[in-house]
């Protein structure tokens, strides 16, 4: 019953503040309200499927914190996490992917 409430969520009619809220929480790892730059480099790997070194993705997760990061307290809060999936458009991929299943 779970994977068809959220499958509902990802379909492309879905609220999208329930979407985002949703990728938010499973990207917060740890439930603390934040996403750290650890919980970042799952959300790359996890959203753009790419396989790198460990001093890479640092790189990587570091110039995202940097460039979403408003309040410069080293970490993206939800805000921040709209403003960077809605810059991205990965809303509306997770979408369009629930079309295809």
């Amino acid at each position: 019953m779970e994977f068809c409430r959220l499958c509902g969520v990802f379909a492309p009619a879905g609220d999208s503040e329930t979407k985002l809220k949703l990728a938010f929480r499973a990207f917060d790892i740890n439930e603390d309200g934040y996403i750290d730059s650890e919980e970042m480099a799952a959300v790359v790997q996890s959203l753009c499927h790419v396989q790198m070194g460990e001093g890479q993705m640092q790189q990587v997760t570091k110039h995202i914190i940097t460039t979403f990061d408003r309040d410069s307290d080293g970490r993206i809060d939800f805000e921040e996490f709209k403003m960077l999936l809605q810059k991205s458009d990965a809303i509306s991929k997770m979408s369009a992917a629930m079309t295809v299943m």
